[in-house]
């Protein structure tokens, strides 16, 4: 089959992909308790019941899931954009 994209514009969605997964990693941040709530614990229940209803950790991981399938993918188009640019060479 054909690659409809350069080994350019894959190489550039593998960064754009780095770059959210990055990104993600330093918002996941709202999993940790927050500053406030080292000083004063009234509030941390309900911080943490808020935290599960709103299934924050399930949901990031299923970011990163979905971010790693998809840079799997960009890399087996780049690899095989590389053989494909390798045997035009030959």
């Amino acid at each position: 089959g054909r690659i409809g994209l350069s080994q350019n514009e894959i190489r550039k969605m593998m960064g754009r992909i780095y770059l959210e997964r990055c990104e993600t990693l330093l918002y996941s941040d709202v999993l940790d308790t927050p500053e406030y709530l080292w000083y004063d614990d009234r509030y941390e229940t309900s911080y943490q019941e808020m935290k599960e209803y709103l299934d924050f950790s399930q949901r990031i991981q299923n970011l990163h899931t979905r971010m790693e399938v998809l840079d799997d993918l960009l890399q087996l188009l780049n690899t095989l954009a590389d053989s494909s640019h390798a045997s035009h060479l030959e």
